[in-house]
């Protein structure tokens, strides 16, 4: 098998990744990558909002999510096979009332974390434009800023990824891999940047 994971020969379907691209679907499908595209908005808008405490936030969050992740934890150890919500309810309530609802879930889910994504890419793809002294692209890098220019421009993304994915998986696979790493740089630099910054002020 080598350096390759998720190889099933047994139904005929060979579905390949390597190390980096199977790290990069699960941090994705992990909603980091999201992070990782939000983080200019957030900086962008943070400092305009008045009462915002990140701290309280951060903990209502995370007491929020206490029991989803209990409920995860169990049904993990109810049913310890790979597939989480769709294993789960497809095998309580059957293959097609269980599979038809996880799909709709997962469906739904996927919906609104991708129109999220699409707008930060968006608004990230008009911060660089500004930086880059590019003036008339510099409204994208606001919500709402230039509205049908975001949307046509979101649209035009979704239906390439979606038509590479359909059309070349591998090549889907290695996209993401690339943003993965792309988000990653470009986080540790932020970063590094406010840093210095800090230092110098």
């Amino acid at each position: 098998m080598g350096s390759k994971v998720f190889v099933r020969e047994a139904t005929g379907l060979v579905k390949k990744a390597s190390l980096l691209d199977a790290v990069a679907l699960n941090v994705v499908n992990m909603s980091v990558g999201a992070v990782f595209l939000a983080f200019p908005l957030y900086t962008i808008l943070l400092p305009s909002v008045n009462g915002l405490n990140l701290f309280y936030c951060s903990i209502i969050a995370c007491v929020l999510s206490i029991p989803q992740a209990v409920v995860y934890t169990m049904m993990s150890l109810r049913i310890p096979r790979t597939g989480g919500d769709y294993v789960w309810v497809s095998r309580t309530l059957g293959p097609l009332i269980g599979g038809t609802l996880a799909f709709a879930g997962t469906a739904m889910m996927m919906l609104a974390f991708n129109a999220l994504d699409v707008l930060y890419g968006v608004m990230a793809l008009g911060s660089s434009a500004s930086l880059l002294g590019v003036s008339s692209l510099s409204k994208l890098a606001t919500p709402g800023g230039a509205p049908l220019l975001q949307f046509l421009i979101g649209a035009f993304f979704c239906v390439f990824v979606i038509a590479l994915n359909v059309l070349k998986p591998k090549a889907g696979i290695r996209l993401v891999s690339v943003f993965t790493i792309a988000g990653v740089l470009s986080l540790v630099a932020a970063i590094s940047v406010l840093l210095f910054m800090e230092d110098k002020v």
